[in-house]
């Protein structure tokens, strides 16, 4: 024994609880933009992005993951409803994942338009950290809409927002406003496809 007597106890590092939020509309746009597709492997991404970012925070038990979605009125176009719909049944179907849909609306223009996503998102992360159902989100997004969310997240509740996000689609803003992000590569993307029988 030294005689300057044992060492000192290392503190336990805090156990942390992450929740995960994705904007699928975003994710599947870069999937689609840098491989030309989205069939996409969202269970091994979560786990691939959390340990990309590499630190102690993200290190925690992911407690649920969030997936949101807009699909197309049944009404306005049946096949694109019932695939939309089929898409974001079969993300639901991975474990701890929940799947939450907005609407797409079609512009003036012919293009069709996320109604209600945002909020759903917004909802979530900020109940969720008032009741202290995480420490730590990771978020997977770049819409410079939420800016005011992180922000509100950090100064109110304390906690951490980690991110992951494309480096062609994500606002300056946005990407300021996170504690830490992961740029996502086409070699990320490539690593994280689902097998041609396994499309969605």
């Amino acid at each position: 024994m030294s005689i300057f007597g044992p060492p000192p106890i290392q503190p336990v590092p805090p156990f942390r609880k992450v929740m995960v939020f994705i904007d699928g509309g975003y994710v599947r746009k870069g999937f689609i933009k840098l491989v030309g597709h989205d069939r996409i492997d969202f269970q091994n991404l979560v786990e691939r992005l959390r340990y990309r970012v590499d630190l102690a925070p993200a290190m925690g038990e992911i407690t649920r993951v969030y997936y949101y979605d807009a699909i197309v009125d049944a009404t306005e176009d049946p096949q694109k409803h019932n695939e939309q719909n089929e898409y974001c049944h079969n993300v639901g179907l991975i474990p701890n994942f929940e799947v939450k849909k907005g609407r797409l609306v079609k512009t003036g223009s012919g293009e069709y338009r996320q109604k209600g996503v945002d909020i759903l998102i917004s909802i979530d992360m900020l109940s969720k950290a008032f009741q202290n159902f995480y420490d730590v989100a990771f978020f997977i997004g770049g819409d410079d809409d939420f800016v005011d969310l992180m922000d509100t997240l950090k100064n109110l509740t304390n906690k951490k927002v980690l991110a992951a996000v494309f480096q062609h689609n994500v606002s300056p803003r946005l990407l300021e406003s996170f504690d830490f992000s992961y740029l996502i590569t086409k070699e990320d993307c490539e690593s994280l496809q689902l097998r041609e029988s396994k499309t969605l």
